[in-house]
Parts: structure tokens; sequence; C-alpha cells
């Protein structure tokens, strides 16, 4: 049996995915026992690195609405924010709701199921 190219292909996707969101969250617990300081992968991690703006934000917020570029891949926010390390920053969270939610969905329509077929 041949598996699909496209089968093997979203599974290596959501493996990197997997994979990305336990780095992000182990990453900087382990650097902070080991070195001292939080270890990111992120390019600009929220947590850690300051807005890019200028001086105050409410008087540079124009400057800081930067297209994507090499630098910033999916470009800033209108406070300086670079977007791709805010989606990669919430990737865990969004992931453990994703898997929340199916279990969830999975207890209540086996139970409901299970329920519904032994009844005479």
């Amino acid at each position: 049996m041949r598996a699909n190219p496209l089968t093997l292909l979203g599974f290596a996707m959501v493996v990197v995915i997997v994979v990305l969101a336990l780095l992000i969250t182990i990453l900087p617990i382990v650097g902070q026992a080991l070195l001292g300081r939080p270890l990111s992968i992120l390019p600009y991690d929220p947590a850690y690195y300051p807005s890019p703006c200028p001086g105050p934000i409410v008087n540079n917020v124009t400057v800081c609405s930067l297209p994507p570029s090499a630098q910033h891949f999916l470009g800033t926010d209108n406070l300086g924010r670079d977007m791709f390390s805010r989606v990669l920053a919430a990737l865990p969270l969004d992931l453990a709701i994703g898997f929340s939610i199916t279990l969830f969905a999975l207890l209540v329509g086996g139970s409901l199921g299970l329920r519904v077929s032994c009844s005479p």
C-alpha cells in the first residue's frame, strides 16, 4: 500500500506545528534554568523584545506600520509589533484550545452515542 503524498505533507506540517509549539513553550524555561536567561526561537519575542517604535508609541504610530519584508515576514501592526512573532507566540495556546475542544467533543459525543446505542 502506497502512502498518499498529500497525506504525508499534511502530517509533516502538523508535526512541525506541534514541535514549534513545544519549543516556544519549553525553550524559555530551559534557558532560564541552564543559562540564567530565557531563550526564544521567535524573531521578535513579544515577551522580551520592546516595540521598535522610537519614542512614545502614541506619537509614532504611523511610522511603525511596516509591510512584509525580510526582517518582518508578515509585517508589523500599527504599534510596531512583529506579526509573525505574535502568531507564533499564540501557537501553544491555539493548539491547547483545539485539542481540549476536540477531547470535549469526543467525550460528549462518545457518551451520548454510547447512551443511545445501549438504550432499548
